[in-house]
Order: structure tokens, then sequence, then C-alpha cells
């Protein structure tokens, strides 16, 4: 059987640490700032290793035939029409 302290990680507090001042008020730390882009390519990359669709089927669908409606009334599309025009436009935002 093992004692409680070996399972258990220690904590260690200490009385004068870098986050406070001689009166124990604690100072302010600068926030973390990434150089410019790096959030951005992170992103990119994050939604590039995804497979799923950054824009919903139904939205698009009602968005395209609202479009093409006042150009040709009463057009019908294919469903293979409408997922290739899709996903054209999803590597065209990534």
């Amino acid at each position: 059987m093992t004692d409680v302290h070996e399972q258990m990680p220690s904590i260690v507090t200490a009385t004068n640490s870098d986050d406070t001042d001689g009166d124990g008020i604690k100072k302010s730390r600068k926030k973390h700032k990434f150089k410019s882009g790096t959030v951005c390519v992170r992103e990119i990359k994050k939604i590039q290793k995804t497979t799923k669709l950054l824009i919903q089927k139904s939205p698009f669908k009602r968005i395209i035939k609202e479009i093409t409606s006042s150009y040709t009334p009463g057009i019908i599309y294919q469903k293979n029409a409408l997922e290739a025009m899709l996903c054209k436009r999803q590597v065209r935002i990534t």
C-alpha cells in the first residue's frame, strides 16, 4: 500500500514570490502577444486538417437559389451540382 503523500503532488507556496512586491500586492504582468500572422497561420493549418464543412449546406443552397432566381426564375439544380459548387467554395476559402 502506498502512502497518500506519494500519490498527491506537492504544492509549494512561497511567501515572497516573483508575482508580488514587498508589500504583498500582486504585480501585473504583460499579456503575451504573438507576432503578427502567427495565430492566423495556426488557424489556417487547423482548418486545413479538418474535413468538416465551413459553410453549411442548407444556407449555401438557399443563397445560390436566391441569387440565380433573379437571373433565371424556376431553375432547378441537381444535388451533385450544388455539392460541387460548395466544394469549390470551400477550397477557395481555405
